[in-house]
C-alpha cells in the first residue's frame, strides 16, 4: 500500500512520545518515539532535497544492513521521491550512495558514509576521501518539515491484527523491514526489530508485542 507523505508524517507525530520503533541490536536497545522518528525523517529528507538536490529521477542506493538508521534513510528517500535501491547499478550525478563500509567512492554519484553506532552523531575518525558524513550532515537541518510540501509516498505492508500495541519482527532485508515499519505505523502499531543476538521471548514479553510472522 502507498501512504502519502503528509499522512505518514501526521500519524508519526500523533504518537508523540509513545514508541514507534524499538531496535534490539548487539547488546543494545534503542527506542524511538513517533516524534523522534519524524524528526530524523525531516532532517534527512531536507538534506537530500536541499543539500544534495535529489528529485524523482534520483536513485538512493543504500549499501546498508538492516538497522534502525537504514530504515530512516530508506523512508526519507521515499519522502524525497527517490528510487530506493539496495544495490548500485549504473549511477549518475544526481544519485546518492550511502554505505556503512566506505572503501572506493563512485565518481559518478554523491557518496555518503553512515556509522551504524546508534549513539554516534558523526563518523568515527577521519572520513575516507570522497565521502561525506551521513550522520552529521542532516543534523544541520530543522527538526520538522511541512509535510504538505512533500508529494512522495511511503510503501507499506498491511500488518496482522493484534491486541498488543507493538509488533515484533526479525531484521529482514531492508526493503521488507521498511515496509513493515510503515505498515505498522499507519495501522496504529509500533514495530520492534529483534536481532538474533537478543532473547526473543524475553523481548516480546517485555515490549508487550505480538509477532509479525516467524522470528
Amino acid at each position: 500500500m502507498a501512504i502519502p507523505a503528509p499522512t505518514f508524517l501526521s500519524v508519526l507525530l500523533s504518537r508523540g512520545t509513545s514508541p514507534a520503533l524499538v531496535w534490539y541490536g548487539d547488546q543494545e536497545r534503542i527506542e524511538l518515539s513517533g516524534k523522534v522518528v519524524a524528526m530524523h525523517l525531516a532532517k534527512i529528507t531536507q538534506y537530500l532535497l536541499d543539500d544534495l538536490g535529489v528529485d524523482s529521477s534520483s536513485t538512493l542506493v543504500l549499501d546498508l544492513p538492516p538497522h534502525w538508521k537504514s530504515v530512516m534513510w530508506a523512508l526519507a528517500g521515499q519522502l524525497a521521491e527517490c528510487t530506493v535501491a539496495l544495490e548500485a547499478g549504473e549511477v549518475s550525478w544526481n544519485d546518492v550512495v550511502v554505505t556503512s563500509h566506505p572503501t572506493q567512492p563512485d565518481s559518478n554519484a554523491t557518496n555518503l558514509a553512515l556509522t551504524l553506532e546508534s549513539l554516534a552523531f558523526s563518523w568515527p575518525g577521519e572520513l575516507p576521501e570522497g565521502y561525506d558524513d551521513a550522520a552529521s550532515a542532516p543534523m544541520r537541518y530543522p527538526d520538522s518539515i511541512d509535510p504538505y510540501t512533500l508529494t512522495g509516498e511511503v510503501d507499506g505492508l498491511t500488518p496482522p491484527s493484534a491486541e498488543t500495541p507493538m509488533l515484533a519482527v526479525p531484521p529482514n532485508d531492508l526493503q521488507t523491514l521498511t515496509k513493515q515499519f510503515a505498515g505498522a505505523i499507519s495501522h496504529g502499531y509500533g514495530l520492534v526489530i529483534i536481532s538474533p543476538q537478543a532473547n526473543t521471548e524475553r523481548v516480546i514479553s517485555g515490549e508487550n508485542a505480538s509477532t509479525w510472522g516467524r522470528i
